[in-house]
């Protein structure tokens, strides 16, 4: 089989979830091709598929073992993609330290690179610097991104710039804005049918909605949001959508379906190995516990996504879980733990300008007198 046309049929079978047939097509190319330009690209399109098949350790592995081929290419392009795609499945597996350090290497080519491979570097390197909580450095990078996406005319790219511009928005507090940005992001996603990217702009607008407390609006949108991801067959956008289903039916009170939509979720994010996403989960039906009145679960639930999201470095993430463990001890009268729990969050809070956050904390903390 002609390289095109071998790799034509496996991004046919990945986008179709048929990730099993993809993967048995590419290692057979790979047993094909044993140097080049053509392997790495192979060897691309295998990792996704590892990756999105629930195996994100073979596409490390892979992706690894395969930067001093792309060196060999003396493609500025080829190096860059590689470098991008193994930062992106250590990012995947909360393999925050590692990633400096190939960071550090890729950025000599990444300038030499088409604006695609630029897009992509960008793009990762501004999902990090926002998780870490460096949303000036994560706009910047996601303006750069923007200005490559025009330029291109790429509608995909264009939706992932703008949704995450609109994500910075949010963070700012300009909810607004953010509602525009998400809004042109979905135009673009459902012009270039990319259901993924709808599903995830969709999970932002009801994220607006229940910021401004439209809880029945932003279900909705979580709903919508929930049957795009299953069309695609994404359980990625498809955990993310029940973590925040969960979330806003405890709000509503809706709690056994709240549960149930939690524990949908977590199973997903453990298929996928996705560390984030699993804190994400548990961080989800901590909330529903809470709510429920049941301080041991939210507890247990709490104290797990905390130690993941240190793990991976998420302050956000962090901060946040932080804030309703400190909340579940007060509640329980524990104000000593409540207090140290508090005062880490709003800590960490003021490191990352989550001002929010830190209104909350100081709120919180005047009950624990």
């Amino acid at each position: 089989m002609a390289i095109e046309d071998l790799l034509a049929e496996a991004r046919k079978l990945i986008n179709s979830k048929d990730y099993d047939k993809a993967i048995n097509i590419l290692e057979k190319g790979l047993r094909e091709y044993e140097d080049g330009e053509n392997r790495i690209k192979i060897i691309q399109l295998l990792a996704s598929a590892y990756t999105s098949s629930g195996n994100p350790y073979k596409a490390q592995s892979l992706l690894m073992n395969a930067i001093e081929e792309a060196k060999k290419t003396e493609n500025p392009d080829i190096i860059t993609q590689i470098y991008s795609s193994l930062i992106s499945v250590l990012y995947h597996l909360g393999e925050i330290p590692a990633i400096s350090k190939y960071l550090a290497e890729v950025k000599k080519y990444a300038v030499k690179s088409s604006g695609k491979s630029q897009f992509r570097l960008y793009n990762i390197m501004a999902i990090l610097n926002f998780e870490k909580g460096a949303v000036g450095a994560a706009e910047n990078y996601w303006s750069k991104c923007l200005e490559i996406a025009e330029k291109m005319g790429n509608d995909r790219y264009l939706a992932i710039a703008y949704n995450n511009l609109g994500e910075v928005q949010r963070i700012r507090g300009d909810y607004s804005k953010a509602l525009e940005l998400y809004k042109k992001a979905y135009s673009y996603s459902k012009k270039s049918n990319d259901l993924d990217g709808m599903a995830i702009n969709l999970l932002n607008m009801g994220t607006i909605e229940k910021l401004r407390g439209n809880f029945e609006d932003a279900e909705k949108y979580f709903r919508e949001s929930l049957n795009v991801a299953i069309e695609a067959k994404s359980k990625s956008a498809e955990a993310a959508a029940l973590r925040e289903l969960a979330k806003i039916l405890a709000d509503r009170e809706k709690y056994d379906d709240a549960l149930k939509m939690g524990e949908r979720g977590l199973k997903l994010a453990e298929e996928i190995n996705d560390a984030n996403k699993i804190a994400e989960l548990h961080t989800a039906i901590g909330y529903v516990y809470e709510k429920l009145k049941e301080p041991k679960k939210a507890i247990m639930h709490y104290n797990t996504a905390i130690k993941i999201f240190t793990e991976i470095g998420n302050k956000m993430g962090l901060s946040e879980c932080e804030l309703y463990l400190g909340r579940t001890f007060l509640s329980a009268d524990k104000k000593e733990a409540a207090r140290f729990h508090l005062e880490r969050g709003k800590r960490i809070a003021s490191e990352i300008g989550q001002f929010k956050i830190i209104q909350q904390a100081n709120n919180l903390l005047g009950q624990c007198k």
